[in-house]
C-alpha cells in the first residue's frame, strides 16, 4: 500500500529511475529509510494485528490483509501531506516513457514524422 499510494497519489507517477540509485536525491530519505513508510507499515501492523493486543479491535482479525493494506495506504498519505517528501525532478520516467524538459520521446516521434 505504501509504495502504491507513493507512486500513484504522492509522486503522481513521476519517477527518475536513474536518481534511485544515487546516494543523494528524492529517494535517499533518512539514512536510506523513508520514516513516512515506516511509521505507515507499522501502522497497517497494528491495526490487522492489533486484535491480540486489544479485544475490541478483534474484528479486524478475520480481515487483517485488508484492514492492514488500507489502513498503512491511509497512513501514508497522511504523513506525506503533512510532512512532504523531496520532490521528484520533472526529469525521468512516467510508466515506461521517457520524459525530458520539453516532451516524451512518444511525442518526439509524433511530431518528427
Amino acid at each position: 500500500a505504501v509504495m502504491i499510494v507513493d507512486y500513484w497519489i504522492t509522486r503522481h507517477r513521476k519517477m527518475n529511475a536513474p536518481r534511485l540509485y544515487t546516494k543523494t536525491g528524492p529517494y535517499r530519505f533518512t539514512g536510506g529509510w523513508n520514516m513516512r513508510a515506516v511509521a505507515a507499515t507499522l501502522i497497517g501492523l497494528f491495526i490487522a494485528w492489533g486484535g491480540f493486543l486489544i479485544p475490541a479491535m478483534s474484528f479486524f482479525l478475520q480481515y487483517g490483509w485488508f484492514a492492514g493494506f488500507f489502513g498503512a495506504g491511509l497512513a501514508y498519505w497522511a504523513l506525506t501531506l503533512i510532512f512532504p517528501p523531496p520532490a521528484v525532478e520533472d526529469v525521468g520516467v512516467i510508466l515506461g516513457e521517457v520524459h525530458t524538459d520539453e516532451k516524451t520521446t512518444a511525442e518526439a516521434d509524433v511530431v518528427s514524422s
